[in-house]
């Protein structure tokens, strides 16, 4: 059986995750760990990264994290499978 204090998170230089998940993680762990604070901001930061995740329901999200990859400097993601796969100047 887990532990339910442990999640397993794995954050290579290849991924881009954004701090809000990040700051999510640590809540989570922190909750886990029986701290009524943490359990209270990871559900409020649920809450709103649900809002926020609903928004984004289209095909432009994967592009997106792709175009993250490449401003943090992985230019292995310049590389398109499909050439029409890219983003608008105004989505930049």
């Amino acid at each position: 059986m887990r532990d339910p204090g442990r999640l397993l998170v794995s954050s290579p230089p290849s991924s881009s995750l954004p701090k809000e998940i990040l700051r999510f993680i640590e809540l989570c762990r922190s909750a886990a760990a029986g701290k009524q604070q943490g359990r209270r901001w990871a559900l409020e930061l649920s809450e709103a990264l649900t809002v926020l995740s609903s928004i984004d329901e289209n095909s432009d999200l994967v592009l997106f994290f792709n175009e993250l990859m490449i401003l943090e400097g992985h230019s292995a993601h310049r590389h398109q499978t499909n050439k029409n796969d890219q983003r608008s100047p105004s989505q930049r």
